[in-house]
């Protein structure tokens, strides 16, 4: 969709600049550089450290999960157990707090769900951070007026194609960069 609407925008804008062409108007020829978003996305070293946090933070969740799983296994294990005891108050409160179990551990698994989802767009929105500021360093070191994504547009000269320079800028910002780019802040629930 949006990719739509971002050709949309390009072929208004052309359209514009053709009807300004035909009734005489002078129009300035902007310095364009076109990159490829999706090579980007694909360099392994410049996502590793993003790839790795999601991959931590899922872990982690997954530990806390399958330790719930097992608590929920020896519970039903001590209930199945004590079903055969005739006292039927104590086994009904048994019952009870299985559910009670099951019913955290359905809640954990949501959360630990959302945990791992806000922890992904954190780090995408780093990451698109780390990108525009790149993408400006390269526009101002090429002296360019604009720079769009190949999806944006209709037919471009590959001349203008500065992806790699704008990986190698992307690359030099994390080489400057002494903290790491993400911080895990939710790897556990509250109260653990």
């Amino acid at each position: 969709m949006q990719n739509k609407m971002i050709k949309l925008v390009v072929l208004t804008v052309i359209f514009c600049l053709y009807q300004n062409v035909r009734a005489g108007h002078v129009i300035n020829a902007a310095k364009i550089g076109v990159i490829n978003s999706e090579i980007i996305m694909k360099t392994p070293e410049l996502i590793k450290q993003y790839q790795d946090e999601i991959a931590n933070m899922q872990r982690t969740q997954e530990e806390l999960i399958k330790s719930l799983d097992l608590d929920l296994e020896k519970r039903y294990n001590a209930l199945t157990a004590k079903a055969k005891i005739s006292d039927i108050a104590t086994l009904e409160k048994e019952q009870d707090a299985l559910k009670d179990a099951k019913d955290k551990r359905d809640l954990e698994a949501k959360a630990a769900s959302e945990r791992i989802q806000r922890t992904a767009n954190r780090v995408m929105e780093q990451f698109g951070k780390l990108v525009q500021e790149a993408a400006q360093n390269v526009l101002q070191a090429l002296g360019l007026d604009l720079i769009i994504d190949k999806n944006a547009t209709l037919a471009y000269n590959k001349a203008i194609d500065i992806t790699n320079e704008l990986i190698a800028e992307i690359k030099a910002i994390q080489a400057k960069s002494v903290k790491p780019a993400v911080t895990t802040k939710e790897t556990t629930p509250k109260g653990k």
